[in-house]
């Protein structure tokens, strides 16, 4: 990358992929300090990192025991000066046991400025009826100093094709690096009602704790404030300021019912796209062609429609549209928020299940439709410092949304004929 009166800077991407079993994936990235990346990619610069991925599946075949599957992440990361920033290793083993039973456990140790984390985990899944499943999940480790002890147990009472009850209940005790403890416990339960393949109905309950927003969980949280996401997302934003509209996360697992043709602009009414919003999609394992694959349009952005127009088309591929399914694991895609996109559900991954996360932000100029509790939401960003020393507290300016609820009221009662004679 030449520009005038500027050093000279270079980016390299080395990758060596293999599909089916085993499956590989070699990676090595060299970037140099202020490398501008014209071309889209997220901001990582001054950066030497190797990795691997891979996964291998071992048919048994013997009594109870079907198969043994391996998965393995490794990732070294230094700056040009050789000095270690980081480093990610994850080891996985699974058992098959049968067409009913998947046992396994795993072991990561990752590390950054001057920590060092790491977590062992044990997880078994008794499938009585798929997609219903009895399982249970235990978690031990340390993250910056503080031990804390994981332990999640969840079964569907009513596992029925039409009808599905299910309860999950979850246990955290922390010990931080000052002696204090805590315990926190939460059960949730969920009832779905489908009709062919389609879920109709979906209610979630939860109770015996406080519901605590995603922004509250410090690694989560602070991915909102990750410079090297929101300083790309400034480069796009044409130097204007603006704000984090949300934060999702889930786990996606084998049964995924997938996320017909859409598209995440936020505006009451659809009129016009005079000023940005770009979401931000996190794939921290990466897409492997099993679960779901990311489907979009490109310049549909351009086109003013309600976001639940193209639903008609499920997940049919479109005229232009490009299907994404492959990634690295810590990939990042940033995108229009009025760009059309689905996530096409696949077959397979009882062996593979991903972490996806996304968040948003909205361009200063205008008011935005706010996400509920926003008030709340920013209030814990700022109490835990996500804005980095006041750097991004732009971020969390509460003033520049408004709420829904009262201006979808207020909306239809004037919402008949045209709306720009209301105006006049």
């Amino acid at each position: 990358n030449w520009e005038p009166e500027k050093d000279n800077t270079r980016a390299f991407l080395g990758e060596i992929k293999r599909r089916g079993n085993p499956i590989l994936n070699l990676t090595y990235r060299d970037i140099s300090a202020d490398f501008n990346p014209i071309n889209g990619f997220v901001r990582l610069t001054d950066i030497r990192q190797p990795s691997f991925w891979g996964v291998y599946r071992w048919p048994v075949e013997k009594g109870f025991l079907r198969s043994v599957n391996f998965e393995s992440v490794q990732s070294m990361t230094w700056n040009q000066d050789g000095e270690k920033i980081r480093g990610d290793h994850f080891q996985l083993v699974g058992f098959d046991l049968g067409e009913k039973i998947q046992t396994g456990f795993f072991y990561r140790n990752w590390s950054y400025d001057i920590y060092s984390n790491w977590v062992v985990a044990g997880q078994t899944v008794y499938n009585r009826q798929k997609p219903d499943r009895i399982f249970v999940v235990y978690q031990y480790g340390e993250f910056e100093g503080a031990k804390a002890t994981f332990v999640t147990t969840a079964m569907n009472l009513i596992p029925f094709r039409f009808l599905s009850i299910g309860i999950e209940g979850e246990n955290l005790w922390q010990t931080f690096p000052d002696g204090q403890k805590t315990r926190e416990f939460s059960v949730r339960a969920s009832l779905n009602v489908e009709i062919g393949t389609e879920k109709w109905i979906t209610v979630r309950f939860r109770s015996a704790g406080e519901h605590k927003p995603i922004i509250s969980y410090d690694e989560l949280g602070a991915l909102t404030s990750e410079p090297c996401v929101v300083d790309r997302v400034a480069d796009l934003m044409a130097d204007q300021k603006f704000a984090h509209h949300h934060i999702h996360a889930r786990w996606q697992s084998e049964g995924e019912p997938g996320i017909v043709w859409h598209h995440d602009y936020e505006q009451i009414p659809q009129t016009n796209r005079s000023h940005l919003m770009v979401h931000v999609f996190m794939y921290m394992d990466g897409l492997n062609g099993e679960i779901g694959d990311l489907l979009v349009l490109p310049g549909s952005h351009r086109i003013v429609i309600d976001r639940r127009a193209p639903q008609l088309f499920k997940f049919a591929d479109l005229p232009e549209s490009l299907t994404i399914d492959s990634l690295a694991p810590g990939s990042a895609i940033i995108l229009h928020s009025a760009i059309i996109h689905a996530r096409r559900p696949k077959p397979d991954g009882a062996n593979f299940r991903r972490y996806f996360i996304d968040t948003s932000y909205c361009q200063n100029g205008i008011l935005w439709p706010g996400y509920p509790g926003i008030e709340r939401i920013n209030s814990i960003a700022l109490e835990k410092g996500f804005d980095r020393d006041g750097k991004y507290a732009f971020l969390y300016d509460s003033e520049q949304f408004f709420h829904v609820k009262e201006t979808f009221e207020a909306l239809s009662r004037v919402n008949e004929g045209s709306l720009a004679l209301k105006v006049m």
